[in-house]
């Protein structure tokens, strides 16, 4: 398929695609967009390729899926390595301090919380 079809095809699967990234991302507006740009780049620089096999619309649902699950993971990672880094900055005693380590755990509870994990994913 020639980049101006495919372009022409993305445009008419554009409202269908934000939808579909929405809903990958836990409705989280932001994110979908972030998703479905890189999307996007990933089709017009070549990384993600429509060979035909299957109907353009299946394609680019797995497309976005794939992309947001990175994404997730990558916001996964950035977030355990806070902790972990934050988890050295601390005293070595924690008996010392009891209610500094119950808002530690408190605040861990919370970041891990927040990830807003989809079913779909987990």
């Amino acid at each position: 398929m020639a980049i101006s079809e495919l372009k022409t095809e993305l445009e008419k699967l554009h409202d269908a695609s934000f939808g579909w990234a929405l809903n990958c991302c836990r409705y989280n507006h932001a994110d979908a967009e972030e998703v479905l740009q890189s999307v996007y780049l990933k089709i017009l620089q070549g990384q993600a390729r429509y060979r035909g096999s299957a109907k353009l619309q299946t394609w680019l649902f797995a497309v976005i899926r794939n992309t947001a699950i990175t994404e997730r993971r990558k916001q996964l990672l950035r977030t355990l390595t806070a902790i972990g880094r934050e988890r050295k900055t601390e005293p070595e005693d924690l008996n010392a301090q009891p209610a500094a380590q119950l808002e530690r755990s408190e605040m861990q509870r919370r970041d891990f919380a927040s990830l807003n994990w989809p079913t779909s994913m987990v």
